[in-house]
Parts: structure tokens; C-alpha cells; sequence
């Protein structure tokens, strides 16, 4: 099965051009539902590589969406779709992980931006003192 990413999103196609993306640019599929409960459903079926969720969900706040996800699976990768400044926002989703704040309505730029920070956290870390790779080969 493909990995997907679970979009939280309850309004219209505002995100068409943000779910294009990063299904284009990372090779998963996108899986969308519109509120906390189907959200949850959905990740105890198939755990997502990550969840990108509005800040107000239909049925629950955002955060809380995220911490019923830690007990799903605790490195889901999480953004968060919120107008907050960046200082109430890392004030009031402290502690719970989230690998980024996006625009409330997410466009293209916002999409690469999530997949380059996964990309980041994902990418294994460097091994200090190690020699540099030689020319010519992987021996």
C-alpha cells in the first residue's frame, strides 16, 4: 500500500492547489476528511505518514486532534493549518511535536515547505569525523 498524507480539512477546494503538490511532489497519496473522528478512524486503519489538520476541526480543537494522535503513533509527522502568530502558536502547541505551522488556507509554497521540513527531520543524522565519500566508487 502506498504511504499517504491525511488532510483535516473541512471547507471547499481553497486547498486543491496545496493537496496537488504534495501528492506530485512526494509520492503519496492524499487521503481527506473532514473532521477530528474521521481523522482518528483513518489512522488507527492505516497510520499516515502525516496529518496536516485546520486549527478549529468540526468536532474537536486542532491540538487535540494531535494529542489523540500520539497515542495512535507517536512520529506522525503534523502540521498545522493556523493564522496565530508564530509566538502564540509555539506557545500553545508546545510539547506536542508538530513539525510545522502552515497559512490557514495552504497554497503551493506551503506544501513544499511541509515535504522540505519532513525531508529534514527524516533525513538520518550525520555521522561526526566521518571521511568523506572517495571519487570513483562505493568501495
Amino acid at each position: 500500500m502506498k504511504p499517504h498524507i491525511l488532510i483535516v480539512f473541512s471547507g471547499g477546494g481553497e486547498i486543491s492547489d496545496f493537496c496537488r503538490v504534495l501528492e506530485e511532489e512526494s509520492g503519496c497519496e492524499i487521503v481527506r476528511v473532514p473532521d477530528g473522528k474521521s481523522a482518528l478512524r483513518e489512522a488507527r486503519r492505516n497510520v499516515p505518514l502525516a496529518v496536516i489538520l485546520e486549527e478549529d476541526l468540526l468536532d474537536m480543537p486542532g491540538l487535540e486532534l494531535v494529542r489523540r494522535l500520539l497515542s495512535i503513533h507517536a512520529f506522525i509527522h503534523t502540521a498545522v493549518l493556523s493564522a496565530l502568530p508564530p509566538a502564540a502558536f509555539h506557545q500553545q502547541a508546545e510539547g506536542l511535536g508538530i513539525s510545522a505551522q502552515l497559512s490557514a488556507i495552504p497554497g503551493k509554497e506551503d506544501a513544499r515547505l511541509f515535504l522540505e521540513r519532513m525531508r529534514k527531520i527524516s533525513a538520518p543524522p550525520a555521522r561526526p569525523n566521518a571521511a568523506p565519500p572517495r571519487a570513483g566508487g562505493n568501495i
